[in-house]
């Protein structure tokens, strides 16, 4: 009998549609097409994925999308009603780590 009890499986938690290799199809499908990384995600403020985790507070999503190209000096796009930078969406929010975070980036 394990730590917690007969009840716990390892496999309990693990996704359900996996191939042998334990990944999800799905998983391997997206991370296959071939997207641009500033591209916006939110389309009806113009803003990317990089903005999008300065404003959520996501830290390290900030410095996983930074490792794959993504630039800290991104703008919205020209059709949202403010052109918000990063740092202008943290600020907003009041997400003090992420805010420091891109001052020692700039």
């Amino acid at each position: 009998m394990g730590i917690r009890g007969d009840k716990y499986s390892p496999d309990q938690y693990a996704p359900k549609n996996t191939n042998n290799d334990g990944v999800v199809p799905e998983w391997k499908q997206i991370s296959s097409q071939k997207f641009n990384i500033n591209d916006p995600v939110d389309l009806k403020r113009g803003i990317n994925a990089y903005a999008l985790a300065a404003e959520l507070d996501k830290l390290e999503v900030l410095h996983y999308l930074e490792l794959r190209g993504a630039t800290s000096d991104c703008v919205s796009q020209p059709s949202s009603k403010y052109m918000l930078t990063p740092l202008m969406l943290a600020v907003n929010t009041w997400n003090v780590r992420v805010i420091e975070y891109l001052f020692k980036r700039v």
